[in-house]
């Protein structure tokens, strides 16, 4: 994997997509119906965050909110950092690393 290109190494996979505006119970149904464990949040072309099962955890279920009534903008990452797909494996990890991607 570090050798490879991350456009190679994410080939194929099933990319899941919302608006910010979409409710938190729309979100989880269609991750769980894409076996997905995260998801981007777009307005039009422009990524405006991400969600992922450590926002799930420590921004809403910590929080108790009510995902019938929870925007995901409310609860995602907003800004993430964004690959083109050219780099390799390793420069992404180091990047995850260096902009401490696992944490919200």
């Amino acid at each position: 994997m570090p050798h490879r290109k991350l456009h190679h190494i994410i080939a194929g996979q099933e990319l899941v997509c919302v608006k910010p505006t979409d409710l938190v119970s729309d979100l989880v149904a269609l991750m769980q119906g894409n076996h997905v464990g995260s998801a981007l949040v777009l307005e039009g072309d422009e990524i405006k965050g991400i969600f992922t099962g450590s926002n799930m955890l420590n921004r809403f279920i910590k929080a108790g909110l009510d995902p019938t009534n929870t925007a995901v903008s409310d609860v995602m990452t907003p800004n993430p950092v964004c690959l083109d797909g050219k780099e390799h494996g390793i420069e992404c990890i180091r990047v995850m690393r260096d902009e401490l991607a696992y944490r919200t």
